[in-house]
């Protein structure tokens, strides 16, 4: 689910393979796109506000201009990863997908197609997060048999001129404990980044502060949040 402030809609996809344009004021439906593949994830366009993302569960990236829905316009898969896209954003031809087991970035050549490079980055993950105004990259990752608790390792990222991720800047320890694949968010207030995720271990959420590389605040919440 996401919200464009340009349109007032707020988008939702399905596993019943529809993408959903909601109005958050009177709750109607505005518009229903169908496609042929059950989805996981959607994001609005960074630089063209009618152009909408969304990645299906066999690791499939659908790009849809919103005034035009009877056809995608591209159709974006690397088939040396067929898992499921669990978060993606994109400006214009450029795409980064974060999938159960690899992030990639997908960019359209001279030709029209779509080049895919994975990033090196080792799994398994749970979420990812990409501000564009900060160039603030998020990855989250689950526990692993070499890793006990999840992790929050953040990046500095040109999405437009640089090719490759490279090292992350700060990891942040997150909850030993991760029973549904919840959603981060970035966002800033005073001129301070911050990082907000939630720990089912511990039922709060918790807000990093990125620029000082530290935890900046907890918010006790014993309900489970699925998207922060």
């Amino acid at each position: 689910i996401t919200y464009s402030d340009r349109h007032n809609l707020t988008m939702t996809v399905s596993l019943d393979k529809t993408i959903k344009m909601l109005s958050p004021d009177s709750g109607q439906e505005n518009m229903c796109i169908p496609t042929d593949l059950p989805l996981w994830c959607c994001n609005w366009d960074v630089s063209e506000p009618n152009r909408i993302c969304v990645g299906g569960l066999s690791g499939n990236i659908l790009l849809y201009d919103i005034r035009q829905t009877k056809a995608c316009l591209s159709r974006v898969h690397d088939i040396r990863d067929v898992s499921p896209i669990i978060s993606l954003s994109s400006m214009s031809d450029n795409v980064i997908s974060c999938s159960l087991n690899s992030v990639r970035i997908h960019r359209k050549n001279d030709s029209g197609s779509f080049v895919s490079e994975n990033q090196g980055i080792i799994g398994p993950f749970y979420d990812m997060n990409y501000d564009f105004s900060t160039k603030s990259l998020v990855l989250s990752l689950r526990p692993s048999v070499l890793m006990s608790y999840c992790r929050h390792n953040v990046f500095t990222y040109d999405f437009m001129k640089q090719k490759t991720v490279g090292e992350p800047v700060k990891t942040f320890l997150g909850t030993s404990k991760l029973t549904q694949m919840t959603k981060a968010s970035q966002f800033c207030i005073g001129g301070d980044q911050l990082f907000s995720s939630y720990c089912e271990a511990g039922e709060s959420i918790i807000i990093w502060d990125i620029g000082n590389k530290k935890k900046a605040s907890s918010l006790m919440c014993r309900d489970l949040i699925i998207d922060t």
